[in-house]
């Protein structure tokens, strides 16, 4: 463990990918759960709502 992954509160060096469309908030959060670093990326072609919500949704998860 590094200074990083201990500030991070991260189990495992493991980083999840920002995949476009595969990626929402459940996944980021399944990530982070299981002690990962997972990242939301924006979706190409959505507005920004659908976006924000998946922002909302994942400070709550």
């Amino acid at each position: 463990m590094n200074r990083i992954t201990q500030i991070l509160n991260i189990k495992h060096p493991i980083v999840q990918a920002p995949m476009s469309w595969l990626t929402d908030a459940h996944l980021v959060a399944s990530v982070a759960d299981a002690g990962g670093l997972g990242f939301l990326a924006p979706h190409a072609g959505q507005t920004t709502n659908p976006t924000s919500n998946e922002v909302g949704f994942g400070a709550y998860a």
